[in-house]
């Protein structure tokens, strides 16, 4: 999970995030022109939360207090657009997430 809440290269109120997020396809381009966390590389393939149902193994790796903090504030608002980390967080999945804090 990004600083800005971004998984896996789904960020928040990135152009096109409610089309990747309702997609049926396991991954979609986008262009994170413009959202801090994607840096110098805002052309991306993303898995979807369709993909990421397909997924065999699931984990999510918070690193740091400030991390966990935010995980903590978007899991209170359940606002997947501007969380988008929330999709990973989805319980549609076959597949448990684990989650990881490392201080």
């Amino acid at each position: 999970m990004g600083d800005d809440g971004h998984s896996p290269s789904l960020f928040p109120r990135m152009p096109g995030l409610h089309v990747a997020l309702a997609s049926t396809q396991p991954y979609v381009e986008v262009d994170a022109t413009g959202c801090s966390g994607a840096g110098r590389w805002s052309r991306r393939i993303s898995r979807t939360p369709a993909g990421m149902r397909m997924a065999k193994a699931r984990v999510l790796l918070i690193r740091g207090a400030n991390k966990r903090a935010l995980l903590e504030q978007a899991l209170a608002s359940g606002d997947v657009a501007r969380w988008p980390v929330l999709a990973a967080l989805d319980d549609n999945h076959e597949t448990p997430l684990q989650v990881y804090w490392c201080p």
